[in-house]
């Protein structure tokens, strides 16, 4: 793939889920447990009116399980002759003090910050709005196809793909660098549009796409998307920022910079921006067909507790009677080895009242009880397919933070609370190993969440 069909795929992206309708997350009973509620019957905010709110000191019990969680957690459970959960996972426990329950609201952008964002990433460029699809100018056209063909020369010598692979990769950049020769001869000199500034993206209190020009040479930089909304539409607020050449900002080309180092560079970016609150929850490199990809996620944090990341699933459906859907807080920083950078920054959130500054939760071997109980019943319908392979439930990371769940009976009203992720994939058996239901492994074992259970009342949270 050419970075414009990159970057228009997350354009894409980004519009599907803004058009969406929104839902929010519901809780499921759990066969076999008693404590286990669903979201009609669930007594959490009894529980947390009712737990003594006593400052810097933890709830009884509360203490114990931050203190006494076993550090790993080995285990297998036959579920039957065509299922099995493997259990080979760190337990990961914050080091706080207390778990208090947090009102959280969505807000906006301020027009300072975004001012910092475009100054940091676009200093001395115009920004023009654009449609979807705008044609490329013969002078970004010569330069991508000697991009795409030096990066075509390199296939074969490449030693860690196969033949196959190679194949492959050869086919996609052929085909890449004939349609942008067939393009060429009708391509513009240049773009030609009316600038577009800061005040008319903030004016027009929605979605806003643009390139962002070099004021001097008019060559384009970069792409911004930036959807800024007061109204409903707020908890799918994004900025994202596009830069085709990171390394001013990360001090580093892809090949030379480290994962560790990358996630310093990328604290420091933060740290220009003017933006702090955040933590590094997620690091991982990210492997695709011709390339790896350095990714880096911020969550926020309360009292020492990050809130949790999970990969988000585009909504399905609404369900209006109850809370909009609000579409994941958090900040992610993608490095190419093309030397691109993006910048993502989604759905920003304002600290409300603290609703009980130390919760109690459920000792961990209850938590341990429930999901056994319920991961027995995830794949019960998978027995009945007699064609199926047998299929194994892997979870490589059990972790307590924090999550936004909405408040029952009141509508738009939102709260993190204490839960417990348990991430990993399903994998089918093959004749050469286990095979990922899901692709790629290597990304979602760290961002899929199998299950989640609220570590106040034991419910299981939906995230469907």
């Amino acid at each position: 793939r050419t970075m414009r069909d990159f970057d228009m795929q997350r354009i894409f992206g980004f519009l599907v889920w803004f058009m969406l309708l929104l839902l929010f997350a519901a809780c499921q009973p759990t066969p076999g447990e008693d404590i286990t509620k669903n979201k009609g019957d669930s007594n959490i905010m009894e529980i947390i009116e009712a737990t003594p709110s006593t400052a810097g000191k933890p709830a009884e019990g509360t203490m114990d399980v931050l203190q006494n969680c076993p550090g790993d957690w080995r285990e297998r459970i036959a579920v039957n002759d065509k299922v099995d959960i493997l259990i080979d996972a760190k337990v990961c426990v914050p080091p706080a003090a207390a778990l208090p329950v947090i009102k959280i609201e969505p807000c906006n952008y301020t027009r300072m910050a975004l001012s910092q964002y475009l100054n940091v990433f676009f200093p001395d460029t115009t920004l023009y709005k654009r449609e979807l699809l705008p044609p490329l100018t013969k002078a970004q056209i010569e330069k991508r196809l000697i991009e795409l063909e030096l990066n075509l020369a390199k296939i074969d010598g490449n030693t860690d793909f196969s033949e196959e692979e190679k194949r492959h990769s050869r086919e996609i950049y052929a085909k890449s660098i004939d349609e942008l020769r067939k393009q060429y001869s009708a391509a513009p000199e240049k773009i030609s549009l009316p600038p577009y500034t800061l005040n008319k993206i903030i004016e027009s209190n929605g979605l806003n796409i643009c390139i962002a020009q070099n004021t001097e040479t008019g060559e384009t930089v970069g792409n911004v998307v930036i959807n800024a909304s007061n109204g409903s539409t707020m908890r799918a607020n994004v900025v994202r920022l596009s830069v085709g050449d990171g390394t001013g900002l990360l001090g580093e080309t892809p090949e030379r910079i480290s994962l560790g180092d990358y996630a310093a560079a990328g604290s420091g970016l933060l740290d220009n921006l003017d933006i702090d609150g955040y933590t590094l929850n997620k690091l991982y490199t990210e492997s695709r067909a011709d390339a790896k990809v350095h990714v880096a996620i911020y969550t926020r944090e309360y009292f020492g507790i990050p809130v949790n990341f999970v990969w988000p699933d585009v909504p399905a459906q609404s369900d209006e009677a109850y809370s909009f859907f609000w579409m994941p807080e958090y900040i992610m920083l993608r490095y190419e080895p093309s030397g691109a950078l993006s910048f993502e920054y989604r759905s920003p959130s304002i600290e409300g009242e603290v609703m009980n500054t130390n919760v109690t939760i459920l000792p961990f071997n209850k938590i341990q009880n429930i999901f056994r109980n319920q991961a027995a019943n995830m794949l019960k319908w998978f027995e009945d397919m007699e064609s199926a392979n047998k299929r194994e439930i892997m979870v490589r990371s059990v972790e307590l933070s924090y999550m936004r769940v909405s408040i029952k009976n009141r509508r738009d009203e939102y709260m993190l609370i204490p839960v417990w992720d348990f991430y990993g994939l399903q994998y089918d058996a093959s004749d050469n190993g286990p095979t990922p239901v899901i692709m790629p492994p290597g990304r979602l074992e760290l961002v899929n969440s199998i299950m989640t259970i609220n570590a106040i009342d034991g419910s299981i949270i939906d995230r469907n």
